[in-house]
């Protein structure tokens, strides 16, 4: 038996990605075209994948490379990094925190436009208020750190920019009460 998961069509229905166990024993991410008919694998790797999302340009799509750790009661799934697989180019271009000793806990949390999206990761071995927002780039394959423990985003779309509402954590060491702070980041601007 093969297991599927997490079917994402393309925006303009061409490409299928998903994510299955079909050359085992780990999950990769393969691509269905439905003009051509063949189905391709475009991830291989001791961890497993996840989450395909696609690029609102339909470009390529972006999924997690996820690593299971031994929990006290279960195997938990840890983001460690985001993969960008563009449809055309092929080379794929992997996204993580790029000041980490630690491979962080990283998680995609949506898109600015059809190039950059919204990444937030928590240090392997801290807290969630110690961690980053970064956004990343898929044309130049550089992420950017805007903020550090955040706690809370929201992403306010629209055409060609976002805004981006981030609770942040002033104290992440906990020696003083915690102070927090909205910030409205305007990705066009990056201010």
């Amino acid at each position: 038996a093969v297991s599927f998961a997490k079917p994402a069509w393309s925006p303009d229905g061409r490409y299928l990605a998903f994510v299955a166990a079909i050359d085992g024993p780990s999950s990769d991410l393969y691509l269905y075209d439905s003009e051509l008919g063949g189905i391709t694998r475009v991830s291989a790797g001791s961890n497993q994948a996840d989450a395909p999302t696609w690029s609102p340009n339909g470009e390529g799509y972006l999924h997690q490379e996820v690593e299971y750790v031994q929990e006290p009661m279960n195997i938990a799934p840890y983001p460690r990094a985001l993969w960008w697989f563009p449809v055309r180019d092929g080379g794929a271009t992997r996204f993580a925190d790029p000041a980490a000793a630690q491979p962080d806990w990283l998680v995609f949390d949506g898109w600015i436009d059809g190039w950059r999206f919204v990444f937030h990761y928590v240090p392997a071995f801290g807290s969630a208020a110690e961690g980053g927002l970064l956004i990343g780039d898929v044309r130049n394959g550089r992420a950017e750190k805007v903020l550090g423990a955040v706690e809370d985003l929201a992403i306010l779309a629209r055409e060609d920019r976002a805004i981006l509402l981030a609770r942040v954590n002033l104290d992440p060491s906990g020696s003083v009460s915690p102070t927090r702070t909205l910030y409205l980041i305007d990705t066009q601007a990056m201010t």
